[in-house]
């Protein structure tokens, strides 16, 4: 039985390095493109951490005495895809920022989910502490992005957020259309 797990393990730690290195590559695209100068800096900065994050998994697949192969991951190409939507079916603008925090956040509810899985099966696995700590590391980045997100999207106190500013962009949007 503990063998199936591992493959899963591994199956798994294959498939994030894939999706990690396709968001890198989205991600930064999207940098360009996003209005809300918060958000851009979000996105600088998780690239970076994502870039970091791959050096992680290939730091645990040589560990782990593993050719870091990747896998094909669906799941992320098809958020990736919802993201891209986004961009080409709204212009620039906070209320396209807002679509687009709801999709990355989408992403990182994916990465949570997957990294809090790895980190559980390497426990089980007995794998070593180094190897757990090394992906819980990787989950608390992928939640501290998703709140980060979060404050962008309701602002604070002293500053209105993106989806306060769509709701204007909507607003003026309906009036131009006459609804």
């Amino acid at each position: 039985m503990k063998q199936k797990l591992r493959k899963l393990f591994v199956d798994e730690l294959k498939e994030m390095l894939d999706a990690e290195e396709i968001m890198v590559k989205n991600f930064s695209k999207w940098v360009k493109v996003v209005d809300s100068p918060h958000l851009k800096q979000s996105l600088q900065g998780h690239i970076k951490e994502s870039k970091g994050h791959i050096s992680r998994l290939k730091q645990l697949f040589r560990k782990l005495k593993l050719i870091a192969h990747k896998k094909h991951c669906s799941a992320i190409r098809g958020l990736i895809r919802e993201c891209t939507n986004v961009v080409a079916d709204y212009p620039k603008s906070a209320f396209r920022d807002a679509a687009l925090i709801a999709k990355i956040q989408h992403i990182e509810h994916f990465e949570m989910s997957a990294y809090g899985s790895l980190c559980a099966f390497a426990k089980e696995l007995d794998l070593p502490n180094k190897a757990v700590s090394l992906l819980h590391d990787t989950f608390e980045e992928e939640r501290d992005m998703d709140k980060m997100l979060t404050k962008i999207a309701k602002g604070n106190a002293f500053k209105p957020g993106v989806n306060r500013a769509a709701n204007g962009w909507v607003g003026s949007y309906k009036m131009a259309l006459g609804w």
